[in-house]
């Protein structure tokens, strides 16, 4: 069961009367509550604005295809990766998603503010001048 709720210090409120209805049908006690807080769609698309940005002004030209590939490449500059165990017991890593469904508002920021660190310094100039500048690729 999925239900949304507003938090207002330290008290969790049903945020809608289909919200209430659910929870009414929950047994009082003890219950296992996960925390996800909704992703912002304007924190995403400026995300892939940066990325835009970078993309058209990469050293090498042709280095990276696509947004996805520079993407990836970012993913794993950050240490946004899983690890993954193969049968032999090798480990080899494979990129996370930041898809809304696997990736809330908390880990999406984190993601954020490690790849404008990083495009900062590929590019040696301030993480101020990395979001001023995307603002032209926002869509």
């Amino acid at each position: 069961m999925r239900l949304f709720f507003v938090k207002n210090g330290y008290t969790l409120m049903p945020s809608g009367q289909s919200d209430k209805d659910k929870l009414a049908k929950v047994p009082n006690g003890e219950i296992i509550v996960d925390i996800k807080v909704p992703r912002s769609l304007q924190h995403h698309r400026k995300l892939f604005a940066i990325i835009r940005m970078a993309l058209d002004n990469w050293k090498t030209p042709g280095m990276f295809q696509s947004e996805e590939n520079l993407l990836d490449a970012l993913k794993f500059e950050c240490g946004f990766v899983k690890p993954i165990k193969r049968l032999d017991g090798r480990v080899f890593f494979e990129t996370k998603s930041i898809s809304f469904t696997e990736c809330d508002q908390t880990e999406f920021k984190s993601f954020y503010d490690n790849v404008v660190s990083v495009l900062a310094r590929y590019f040696e100039c301030s993480i101020f001048d990395i979001e001023n500048n995307s603002m032209e690729y926002h869509q």
